[in-house]
C-alpha cells in the first residue's frame, strides 16, 4: 500500500472519505533479511578477518565477500518477531554494517538487495508509521518525520538501480530518463531472477512519491514505477506471496483517473484475491490495503445501477445505503485482521509474523482514530 494524491471530488453527505489523500503500505514481508544473531556471527567473522584484510587485494576482497554474502543471506529473518522495538534495534545495526560493506562491494548484488529491502521496510515501519499517528497532534515534527521516511526510501532506491546496473549496464540512466520507450525497451531484458530489484526498485520509488507531494518530479514517475512493478508482477506474479499483487490493491486505485476508478476498484479487489490466495490467506497487509484503499475509494464512485434510478430521492438512498454497506464492510475487515491468531507455529504465519503485527497495528488505528475521518455522518 503505497500513498498518492487523490483530487477533491464530491461526495455523498453520509458516510464517504473525506480527506483521503495518502495510501498505506502494509504489504511487505517485512524484514527478510539477516537476523540478529546472524549479524551478530557476521560482526565477528569481520574482526577475525581484520588481519587477512592487510595481507593483499585478492584476501581483501575474498574476505570481504565472504562477509557480504553472510550479510546477504536471506532467510525467515526477522519476520518471525512480534516485538517492533527489538526489530527496529536490530535491523539498525545490520543495515549499517551492510552500507559499510557494500562501499567496498561495489558489485555485490546480494548487499544491495538487503539495503533496497532493509531501507524500505524501516523507514516505513519505524519512520511513516508513526509520522502518520503524530500527524494529528503536530503536522509540523510529522512533516519533518515524513522527509526522514523518504531519505529511507531513496536511498532503498538507490541501491535496487545499483544492483539492476550490475546487471543491465545503461538501465539506471535509462529509468531516471523521460524516455518511455526506452523504459520498456530496458526492462523487457529483465527476467524472472530480477523480480526482487524490480520489486524492491517500483516499491521504495512508490513511498518516496507519496512523501513528495512538494515534488512534481517525483510525482511524475507513476507511470515509470507501474511499469517497474507490472514487469516484475509478468515475470513472477508469485513472488514473495503475492507481494506484487499487494501492491498493486492500492496503487490501481491510486493512479486512476476519473472513469478510470470503476475499473481500477474491480482490477485491486482481484490483487486482493490473488494476494490472498498465493500467501494462503497469512498476509493481513493485503485485508488492510483493500479495507484502507478500496471500500474507502469505492465510496466516490457510484455504481451504475444507482446512477441509473431516475428519483433524485430514491438515487440519494440508494448511494446512502450502498457506502453504509461499504462502511460495514470496512469494520468489518478490519476487525477480522485484528482478531486474527498471528502465533499460529504455523511457518506460513511464523514468517509472516512481524508484518502481520504492523498490519493489526494499522487496523486497530484506523478504527479508533480515522474511522470518522474516511467515513462521516
Amino acid at each position: 500500500m503505497l500513498p498518492i494524491l487523490h483530487g477533491k471530488q464530491k461526495k455523498s453527505n453520509i458516510l464517504c472519505p473525506r480527506n483521503f489523500d495518502l495510501f498505506p503500505a502494509t504489504s511487505f514481508s517485512f524484514f527478510k533479511i539477516q537476523d540478529t544473531l546472524q549479524s551478530m556471527r557476521c560482526l565477528r567473522l569481520f574482526s577475525l578477518l581484520i588481519v587477512a584484510l592487510q595481507a593483499s587485494c585478492s584476501v581483501r576482497e575474498f574476505a570481504l565477500r565472504s562477509v557480504g554474502d553472510a550479510f546477504s543471506a536471506t532467510g525467515t529473518g526477522y519476520g518471525k518477531y512480534a516485538d517492533l522495538h527489538f526489530v527496529e534495534s536490530a535491523a539498525a545495526f545490520g543495515l549499517t554494517t551492510s552500507d559499510t560493506l557494500a562501499e567496498s562491494l561495489p558489485k555485490h548484488l546480494g548487499i544491495r538487495l538487503t539495503l533496497a529491502s532493509g531501507f524500505t521496510q524501516y523507514g516505513y515501519a519505524f519512520i511513516q508509521q508513526e509520522a502518520e499517528r503524530l500527524f494529528e497532534k503536530d503536522v509540523e515534527a510529522a512533516n519533518e518525520e515524513f522527509k526522514r521516511a523518504k531519505y529511507f526510501y531513496l536511498m532503498a532506491r538507490g541501491h535496487a538501480l545499483d544492483a539492476l546496473e550490475i546487471k543491465y549496464p545503461g538501465i539506471k540512466n535509462t529509468l531516471l530518463g523521460s524516455d518511455q520507450g526506452a523504459w520498456r525497451k530496458k526492462l523487457e531484458e529483465t527476467r524472472k531472477g530480477d523480480v526482487p530489484f524490480l520489486y524492491w526498485t517500483a516499491a521504495s520509488w512508490a513511498l518516496s512519491v507519496s512523501n513528495s507531494k512538494d515534488d512534481p518530479s517525483l510525482i511524475g514517475d507513476l507511470p515509470l514505477i507501474n511499469q517497474i512493478m507490472k514487469r516484475a508482477l509478468f515475470l513472477d506474479e508469485k513472488f514473495d506471496d503475492g507481494a506484487i499483487h499487494e501492491f498493486f490493491i492500492t496503487f490501481e486505485v491510486s493512479i486512476a483517473q476519473g472513469d478510470e476508478k470503476s475499473d481500477a476498484l474491480s482490477r485491486a479487489r482481484w490483487h486482493k484475491d490473488r494476494a490472498l490466495l498465493l500467501s494462503q490467506g497469512t498476509s493481513l497487509g493485503a485485508l488492510v490495503s483493500y479495507a484502507e484503499t478500496v471500500l474507502v475509494e469505492a465510496c466516490r464512485v457510484v455504481p451504475q445501477q444507482i446512477q441509473m434510478i431516475k428519483g433524485a430521492e430514491d438515487r440519494q438512498v440508494a448511494i446512502d445505503k450502498w457506502n453504509a454497506q461499504l462502511h460495514q464492510e470496512f469494520v468489518s475487515v478490519l476487525e477480522q485482521v485484528i482478531h486474527a491468531d498471528i502465533q499460529k507455529e504455523d511457518p506460513r504465519w511464523k514468517r509472516k509474523r512481524l508484518a502481520n503485527v504492523i498490519a493489526q497495528n494499522r487496523a486497530k488505528w484506523l478504527l479508533k482514530t480515522r474511522q470518522q475521518e474516511l467515513f462521516t455522518d
